[in-house]
């Protein structure tokens, strides 16, 4: 079990950091919305029968879904607990192949030679 939610943190940390990568701090506040829609689409709320077409498309890319149902299949049973660490896994590895693309074409701020260090703060 403990090896499943490690695999989810790490995926959820790829998931939100393409955000934060794209646009900086601003990614955070897209991330909040991001983070609404996946609390519909994991399957808690409503079942995917009765989800609205946008969230049952949604809830196959968002790494909460998964999550939700593995941990539904550990707690209480379920067949199909492979087939959902492997969409996990796959969400995971699109993330992280994103980032990789983003970290390796965003152009990196480098330091001007004529700003001035930080002061340091001085105690009384």
């Amino acid at each position: 079990m403990w090896m499943v939610h490690s695999l989810e943190m790490l995926v959820a940390i790829e998931f939100t950091s393409i955000c934060v990568l794209l646009l900086g701090q601003a990614g955070m506040m897209l991330n909040l919305p991001l983070l609404l829609s996946q609390t519909i689409a994991g399957g808690a709320v409503l079942p995917p029968e009765m989800m609205p077409a946008f969230f049952k498309a949604f809830s196959h890319i968002s790494p909460m879904f998964y999550t939700i149902h593995l941990d539904y299949n550990l707690l209480f049973g379920g067949g199909k607990t492979a087939e959902y660490v492997l969409g996990l896994a796959l969400v995971g590895a699109g993330a992280l192949v994103i980032n990789l693309f983003i970290h390796q074409f965003k152009p990196v701020k480098s330091a001007k030679a004529g700003k001035e260090p930080a002061a340091e703060p001085q105690f009384m």
